[in-house]
């Protein structure tokens, strides 16, 4: 009875102090103005975040920080960026999650 009742404490510490903890990057595909005369030139550019530790992952906190990051690229500049695509990529760990985003970084 008493190895039943410390495994279901250790179970129950265990529940109540693990942390759904997630390691994300947001990749965006859009366009930036290259530059401005009489017309707007725009480029192709892809942006890759930082990797960002997210404690308790839920989907609305992944949902904020994809907003987050998309407001940053489009306020970045004054003349105005656009988004054609955004995706988010979530990993258990920061290793994975950085070898990830290396390979986007590298590939462009």
């Amino acid at each position: 009875m008493k190895k039943l009742l410390s495994f279901l404490f250790l179970l129950l510490f265990t529940f109540v102090f693990s942390q759904n903890k997630k390691y994300m990057f947001v990749v965006i595909k859009g366009e930036e103005v290259t530059s401005v005369s009489t017309t707007k030139t725009w480029s192709d550019v892809v942006k890759v975040s930082d990797v960002i530790e997210v404690k308790n992952f839920n989907r609305d906190k992944q949902a904020y920080i994809e907003n987050e990051i998309v407001k940053n690229f489009l306020l970045y500049t004054t003349f105005g960026n656009k988004v054609k695509s955004k995706k988010a990529y979530i990993f258990n760990s920061y290793y994975e999650a950085s070898k990830k985003r290396d390979a986007f970084l590298f590939a462009e």
